[in-house]
């Protein structure tokens, strides 16, 4: 049974955003595509669930409305443990590190610790970046069968976002096979020139992957093969304690 009015109350939220950060009432409903009248009822339901806060003329979101994305991360087989491994693989190699997740043809961040900024770009949780130019997009893709990772590959918006981006179709069916062949993938540039990262597959107790962790690298050290192998040991470390936890869980 669909239900509307939780459907509009969840496009309602979505509307906010890096350049929405503020909106009126009308804005809400505009952005939403809904009635003035609905968007009025669902946002003082969020302001009395303490979701949003309103200054007299504009709505924002709170910090509260966290606690939705939290527990979707803690209903996930991986749980709260993923993010201690994650600061731990951070500070070893004091590199901001991200878990992400497959979704159509995307990946999802859920998780992110941020060690340092070498780029302009943002990686906000709840954000989505096409999955076959992230580190941790191209594991969860090689995790596929031939026929959906086709299906994938034909029906996907390949666009170029740097002079580095691969965008033949038939070439990036070949490098996600060799990942698939090797267990990790490396992602140079092709986002944003100064994004560089490797990544792994996270999985579940019966060894489905259900997610992708991915380390950055530092684009000035990105083509060396010893810092590739480094991070790849780090990495390796990270996963297998994740994984080692889900069983333990299971």
């Amino acid at each position: 049974m669909f239900v509307d009015a939780f459907a509009r109350g969840i496009q309602v939220i979505r509307t906010f955003g890096p350049e929405r950060e503020k909106q009126t009432l009308s804005d809400v409903a505009a952005c939403a595509g809904i009635s003035r009248a609905s968007a009025r009822r669902l946002l003082h339901t969020l302001l009395h669930l303490n979701y949003v806060h309103f200054d007299g003329r504009y709505f924002s979101l709170k910090p509260t409305i966290l606690d939705l994305g939290y527990s979707y991360i803690s209903s996930m087989a991986f749980g709260e443990f993923a993010v201690e491994a994650m600061h731990d693989l951070a500070s070893r190699t004091n590199s901001s590190c991200s878990i992400g997740i497959l979704e159509g043809y995307d990946v999802l961040y859920v998780a992110r610790i941020s060690v340092r900024r070498l780029t302009a770009r943002v990686f906000p949780i709840g954000g989505r970046f096409p999955a076959h130019i992230l580190a941790m997009g191209r594991p969860q893709l090689a995790a596929l069968s031939d026929d959906a990772l086709d299906k994938y590959l034909a029906n996907a918006a390949i666009e170029r976002f740097t002079p580095y981006t691969v965008v033949d179709r038939d070439e990036l069916r070949r490098i996600i096979r060799a990942d698939r062949e090797r267990g990790w993938s490396v992602v140079k540039r092709e986002l944003d020139e100064g994004v560089c990262a490797i990544g792994m597959p996270l999985k579940n107790k019966s060894g489905r992957v259900i997610a992708g962790l991915g380390l950055g690298l530092r684009p000035d050290r990105a083509d060396d093969p010893a810092v590739i192998e480094e991070a790849r040991v780090e990495i390796a470390k990270a996963v297998e304690t994740i994984n080692g936890l889900v069983r333990l869980r299971g």
